[in-house]
């Protein structure tokens, strides 16, 4: 409430950190503390000073870019989408060293450097999508025939040096096969990746599953995934 006080009914029994998220402050937790038929009162959590960044998404041509992603890595993970002039404003960001990240469908920008431990608040950044490579090919099942309409992942390839922090910005580009299993994802940054297809984009796949591709590759066969099964 406007105190600051909270009530949690029904709390499940055993070992249990509360976590607090404010739209200005930095996340906070409690103390780690045991729930058993009591109730349990005089918890507090402390919620740290949130620092935040604003500033504009701008084409390679230096022209504002409305509705794309803005993504920043680190402890606060967050996402938003830049309004109908290109603008961003994200608070309530841990004072850390971080990075962040724009994309659309058809670009998407390097992933710049902030730290905010010295500064907490960062004005008028320019982010800019200049990544504009591709990968194409196309999607078969096991036995080589097309398939349709199947989600294909581009994610940085692990195994072949790509650097965590920035698969953890840039997440993975994302395309739809065509009718006859041809795709194109766009808005890569040079490098390796894994290609994976799958049915649904909640089927999840190991890091080392998947076709290799490099950015500029126009003819990748990428074979669909086949769920698992439990007998």
């Amino acid at each position: 409430d406007e105190e600051g006080r909270f009530t949690l009914p029904a709390v499940p029994g055993g070992s249990v950190q509360l976590l607090a998220i404010h739209p200005e402050h930095a996340f906070g937790t409690s103390e780690r503390f045991t729930v058993a038929a009591d109730s349990i009162t005089g918890i507090e959590i402390h919620l740290r000073e949130g620092a935040s960044v604003s500033g504009t998404v701008v084409s390679g041509a230096g022209e504002a870019v409305p509705w794309a992603t803005v993504r920043v890595s680190g402890s606060s993970r967050r996402k938003m989408i830049s309004d109908e002039n290109g603008s961003f404003a994200i608070k309530g960001l841990v004072r850390e060293e971080l990075r962040i990240y724009a994309s659309t469908e058809e670009a998407s920008s390097e992933s710049l450097p902030l730290d905010l431990r010295s500064e907490a608040k960062v004005e008028g950044l320019e982010i800019r999508l200049d990544q504009e490579g591709i990968i194409s090919g196309k999607v078969v099942n096991e036995d080589g025939e097309a398939v349709a309409e199947a989600q294909v992942q581009a994610r940085l390839d692990f195994w072949e040096g790509g650097d965590v922090v920035e698969m953890q910005t840039r997440g993975s580009a994302f395309a739809t096969s065509a009718g006859d299993g041809s795709f194109t994802v766009k808005g890569l940054t040079e490098g390796k990746y894994k290609m994976t297809a799958t049915r649904s984009m909640a089927q999840q796949l190991g890091l080392d599953q998947g076709s290799a591709a490099k950015t500029g590759d126009l003819a990748v066969r990428v074979v669909l995934a086949t769920p698992a099964s439990i007998e």
